[in-house]
């Protein structure tokens, strides 16, 4: 019987070869396949070997080691270990050179029989980060290392002696290192850049028609990377891998691990290569949620299934359709600059945006504004540090603020001229859209008397405002078309019930 609660021993691992993956795993040991060796030496660190009451030296566990099983990029991989000089060894795996993610590592005796795992003993195991037994090792899971051609890589890995009633304590989802099944989803994606001059300087000119497209607009493949996490037993996401495509474009592949017998949970971030200020980074866009085998919405070509998506509206028979992006920055400086209902430029003030960096879709300038909450005031020649936010991703706004319906509003902006041309509402002026829009808001409408320079209602405010009630549901900015940039106070608390500063926005081309 085992004396200790827990005890380690430290496994060196001399990384020296490539591992290639089927899509499942199988009971048998995995044959050599050729890339750069990767071997395990487990050595026992006699010192924290005592027993928690003080007593003589013991083993980590009451038989020897027979194998391990270590899931690495959500693969388990089962390796024969054997003992030379009392030093516990595996045979070698393979693993292809670059980056991999070891998410499990679990060492076992194989109850004295090699056709069956029935009667096997896990005796020894890595605990996550988070877990409770976490903090009892230098590098709990998830442990990122690289493997470099023709290079040994060493990575340091602890693992505690196991007891079956310390398994929650180790914060593992599944335990046991059941089969896995190994499972595929394909991403390809379009990204509708408005001016080719932006990204003349980055990845996306190096891609197949960037310089015989005729046009300031272009439609290019997306150059991407989706991040894959699984949700743990203590309810924290670990990232399990990371997958890409390079500057032409391609489909992105992404493998990964299911357990069977237990119900997993996933995530798939996507992240696009898009221009921020000057530089070119990726950017978050949108996360697909999703249980073991369950499928995202996808389409079937000589890819295979595969998950379109489309960054603007280019491409509208994509799966998921994500908003034109707009490079905005992070926060701006708003102050309203003389006279207010009306201000010089056709709005309701006039404001000035300033402490904005270079590379921006809103330069620094003297901008038309509107108001999108009525009843709160804002003052005229003070400089407010705004928090910036695009109208098409309402979602990242306050709660307070994403309950002034931008969609209504986008609509609205996008079916009028405020210099006149393509205007659907002949002889409407300023206030009869300042009106429309107080009218849409949420969840206390305008009244419709005279306030703060708007007069009273008028049949062109309420003709707007009905119109965009009638029409909004659906609507996706076209190409070419208007968005919202709005303002509230910097550091607002995403879950704010009310505003302290008027909601201001101002229109912009996506």
């Amino acid at each position: 019987m085992r004396k200790s609660l827990f005890s380690f021993s430290t496994i060196a691992i001399a990384i020296m070869f490539v591992l290639s993956f089927g899509c499942n795993k199988s009971d048998d040991f995995l044959p050599d396949t050729g890339g750069q060796d990767v071997s395990f030496e487990i050595q026992n660190n006699s010192l924290l070997n005592k027993t928690k009451n003080g007593g003589g030296d013991i083993k980590c566990q009451d038989h020897l080691a027979s194998y391990a099983k270590v899931v690495i990029d959500g693969q388990v991989q089962k390796i024969s270990a054997f003992y030379v000089a009392g030093k516990l060894y595996t045979n070698t795996i393979s693993l292809q050179p670059g980056n991999h993610i070891i998410s499990d590592f679990l060492v076992y005796w194989d109850g004295g029989t090699t056709s069956t795992e029935n009667d096997d003993v896990l005796i020894s195991a890595t605990p996550h980060a988070g877990s409770t037994f976490g903090s009892y090792v230098q590098n709990p899971l998830n442990i990122d290392f690289a493997v470099k051609a023709d290079k040994k890589t060493a990575v340091l890995i602890e693992v505690l002696c196991y007891v079956p009633q310390d398994q929650a304590s180790f914060g593992f989802v599944y335990f046991g290192a059941e089969e896995v099944i190994v499972r595929t989803m394909n991403f390809f994606g379009d990204f509708c850049i408005k001016s080719r001059t932006d990204y003349a300087r980055s990845r996306y000119n190096e891609q197949t028609g960037w310089n015989s497209a005729l046009g300031e607009y272009i439609d290019v493949p997306a150059i991407a990377k989706i991040e894959v996490l699984r949700k743990q037993g203590n309810g924290s996401w670990e990232l399990q891998n990371t997958f890409s495509n390079s500057s032409q474009g391609e489909t992105v592949k992404v493998t990964y691990g299911d357990y069977k017998n237990v119900t997993d949970s996933f995530q798939m971030k996507l992240y696009i290569y898009v221009k921020v200020g000057q530089d070119f980074v990726y950017k978050h866009f949108k996360t697909w949620m999703f249980k073991d085998a369950e499928e995202i919405l996808t389409k079937t070509d000589s890819k295979g299934k595969t998950t379109y998506y489309v960054l603007g509206s280019c491409t509208p028979n994509a799966n998921y359709i994500i908003p034109a992006y707009l490079n905005l920055p992070e926060v701006a400086t708003y102050t309203i600059t003389g006279a207010y209902a009306p201000g010089s430029k056709g709005g309701y003030v006039d404001a000035k945006l300033s402490n904005i960096g270079p590379g921006y879709d809103l330069p620094n300038g003297t901008y038309a504004s509107f108001c999108a909450d009525h009843l709160i005031d804002i003052y005229v020649g003070v400089d407010y540090r705004m928090d910036v936010y695009s109208s098409m991703y309402p979602d990242a706004l306050p709660l307070y603020a994403r309950q002034s319906k931008w969609a209504k509003i986008n609509w609205l902006i996008n079916h009028i001229g405020l210099e006149g041309s393509n205007n659907l509402y002949p002889g409407y002026n300023w206030s009869d859209l300042q009106g429309a829009i107080w009218l849409l808001e949420q969840p206390t409408p305008w009244n419709g008397h005279a306030y703060s320079g708007v007069p009273n209602v008028t049949p062109m405010m309420t003709l707007m405002a009905a119109n965009a009630n009638a029409n909004y549901t659906g609507y996706e900015i076209p190409t070419g078309g208007w968005a919202c940039v709005i303002f509230v106070p910097e550091g607002t608390d995403f879950n704010a019930k009310s505003a302290k500063v008027q909601t201001m926005f101002v229109r912009v081309d996506p």
